[in-house]
């Protein structure tokens, strides 16, 4: 074999693993990392060994990824990574009805940390649904505003208790007794 054989082999198989290792580690770093490898691989191939050897590696490459991309596409590891048409079956877009919650108020049934439950409605159980708090932790009991509503995401935020009793006043029609300390 050629001086630089191995190291070119090397690279290679380097590049490949590292572009395999990229089905479980997502996030593309990995693979675009092992693509450097391969090219840097067919680049040392061509300056240390030659045309013949660099033009073997380019078609080895492209070997290795046609067959590799088949063995993988026709291989039970893809159920897990790619959505098919039978599991695709079970999916539902977000609810419209979620949108009508926003800027109704109601009450943490869970604590938010950040994420938890609040229910919006007067019966026990009545639109209760997952929410996540703005910014902050919130104890359960704790009153709460819909403040944005994206897909299945829905954002409350803490009402001030002065809005609470505000709004109490109001929905009674009569404003609460208030006792004068005598002095």
């Amino acid at each position: 074999m050629p001086d630089g054989f191995w190291t070119v082999l090397l690279l290679l198989c380097i590049g490949y693993t590292l572009m395999l290792l990229e089905l479980v580690v997502p996030g593309g770093v990995v693979g675009i990392a092992g693509v450097g490898v391969v090219a840097w691989g067919i680049w040392r191939a061509f300056v240390e060994l030659g045309l013949g050897w660099g033009f073997a590696s380019v078609v080895t490459s492209l070997v290795v990824f046609v067959v590799g991309f088949r063995v993988f596409f026709h291989s039970s590891a893809r159920r897990g990574l790619i959505l098919d048409d039978e599991s695709a079956r079970d999916w539902k877009a977000p609810r419209e009805e979620l949108r009508a919650l926003l800027g109704r108020r109601g009450e943490t049934v869970s604590a938010l940390r950040p994420a938890g439950l609040a229910r919006f409605g007067d019966a026990p159980g009545e639109d209760r649904v997952d929410v996540v708090s703005e910014s902050e932790f919130l104890p359960l009991g704790v009153a709460v505003e819909v403040v944005e509503v994206e897909g299945n995401r829905i954002v409350v935020a803490a009402v001030a208790p002065e809005a609470v009793a505000a709004e109490a006043i109001s929905s009674d029609g009569d404003a609460p007794a208030v006792e004068e300390a005598s002095a």
